[in-house]
């Protein structure tokens, strides 16, 4: 279902070219196989260069992928631990 949701989110997010400047995904392969997951960095990777892409993912192995396909495009921070005054947040 994950899928569905993102493929037309995706296909919304492109009829709207001019008028969404970012797209924000949030844990956008926690169902997805191998495959899906490299069809998706390379959508991501496309995305990236014409808008702001923010992901959220608890899965590093995809966040790497994006990583090494987008380059200096993409910054990453990590979550390393929560203290009194919040999220402790690490750059990568």
């Amino acid at each position: 279902m994950n899928l569905v949701g993102i493929s037309l989110f995706l296909a919304h997010a492109e009829k709207m070219l001019n008028q969404l400047a970012t797209i924000i995904m949030d844990d956008p392969t926690q169902s997805f196989d191998e495959s899906h997951k490299r069809d998706l960095v390379k959508v991501i990777k496309e995305l990236s260069e014409s808008r702001q892409v923010v992901l959220a993912t608890q899965d590093e192995e995809f966040s790497d992928a994006v990583q090494d396909s987008c380059g200096t495009k993409v910054a990453v921070w990590k979550f390393a631990e929560w203290s009194e005054e919040g999220p402790v947040i690490e750059a990568r």
